[in-house]
């Protein structure tokens, strides 16, 4: 056993080397390299959803939104769905641009007005997000001179100054014209840790100049590997079979060896040689449960009894990975994402989904990794 988990490991190694293949050069799938891959690269919702109101109350902000078969994931995910995971929230724009794959911003044309976190700031919240904002003379920023002008205000000194008084300090940028203003003519804006902001957890990953374009490997915590191991996909079952029992999917709150009664679609596992059942490692002969008719106990905190498609984690809590469809007349299966929301007095069940996984159109003899056998 203890060769097989050693084999498992060289082949993520190889895989992470530009060199993802095993014996006679097959790829190892549901293994994708997120040092290339960017929310803006991750196909679109294949189902709509709802999150409702219910818990914003116990939450402290809006969690609620509705999406729809078609949209894309980074419209709808926001920074604080993934504060306790990727941690977007500490990235600063200049630390997005220096990771983008593409042709970096150029903030001296970049309008303001592509950074909509900027419409819910007042010029109190500027001061205490931004470094040395306070220092500077008001004259000197042209969009904060701007709202002053507007407002009837004076621009003859410094911003501490101004914002004592609580009629300016709650003056709104999205009181003017953002069009007008480039991202770098306010002074360290593009230094400022996105998490400094007020109601940053509600911004969208797209709302923010490039996030969308970051390698999902090269946000602040990255995507693990949860786990080595590497399974050869054996059979393709339909809703037909019942009673399967050893499993390797399920949830975080109920374990991942969560049987299935009825209406049992399934991928069954074998090792990666397929050597046979003389030599057993942990996941051969394990039965990875369909979650479009199988959901299980899912959320944590306030968010406790409510539930989620069955799947495993072989990426860690980012998102979870669903076999969604079979088909036995092909032998081929499809993997989905869901995503869920991390807040302060729990985490909702991964419901936000079904997105198609990079590598998960999967079929007999595939190579699939799986992380913890089970």
């Amino acid at each position: 056993m203890k060769s097989y988990k050693l084999l498992s490991i060289l082949l993520a190694f190889c895989y992470f080397l530009n060199k993802p293949a095993i014996a006679q050069n097959v790829e190892v799938n549901l293994l994708p390299n997120f040092n290339e891959i960017s929310f803006k690269d991750l196909d679109t919702f294949r189902e709509g959803g709802t999150i409702g109101t219910e818990f914003n109350e116990l939450v402290g902000r809006d969690i609620s939104r509705q999406f729809n078969a078609g949209d894309r994931v980074e419209d709808v995910l926001q920074l604080g769905d993934l504060e306790a995971s990727l941690a977007p929230q500490e990235f600063t724009l200049n630390d997005i641009n220096d990771r983008l794959l593409e042709q970096p911003n150029d903030f001296s044309i970049l309008p303001l007005s592509e950074f909509s976190l900027l419409e819910e700031q007042t010029l109190e919240n500027l001061v205490d997000a931004i470094p040395g904002l306070g220092q500077e003379q008001a004259a000197d920023i042209e969009p904060i001179k701007a709202l002053l002008e507007q407002e009837g205000f004076r621009t003859d000194t410094n911003l501490d100054t101004l914002v004592i008084d609580q009629s300016i300090a709650d003056l709104e940028l999205s009181s003017i014209d953002l069009e007008n203003f480039s991202v770098d003519s306010i002074p360290n804006l593009t230094d400022t840790q996105l998490g400094s902001f007020e109601n940053f957890e509600q911004s969208a990953i797209s709302e923010v100049p490039g996030l969308s374009q970051v390698p999902l490997g090269d946000f602040p915590n990255g995507i693990p590997l949860a786990g080595t191991f590497i399974a050869r996909i054996d059979f393709v079952w339909g809703g037909a079979e019942s009673e399967r029992n050893r499993t390797i999917s399920g949830s975080y709150v109920e374990g991942f060896q969560v049987p299935c009664d009825l209406n049992c679609e399934y991928l069954e596992l074998d090792d990666i040689e397929n050597i046979g059942s003389t030599i057993q490692l942990p996941f051969e002969g394990k039965q990875w449960i369909a979650g479009r008719e199988h959901w299980v106990k899912g959320g944590t905190g306030c968010f406790s009894g409510l539930r989620e498609p069955t799947g495993i984690h072989p990426f860690g809590p980012t998102f979870k990975l669903v076999l969604w469809r079979t088909d036995e007349t092909t032998d081929t299966a499809q993997i989905v994402m869901f995503f869920n929301i991390k807040t302060q007095c729990g985490e909702t069940p991964y419901v936000i989904g079904p997105i198609p996984f990079p590598l998960g159109f999967v079929r007999v003899n595939d190579y699939v990794f799986i992380g913890v056998g089970g």
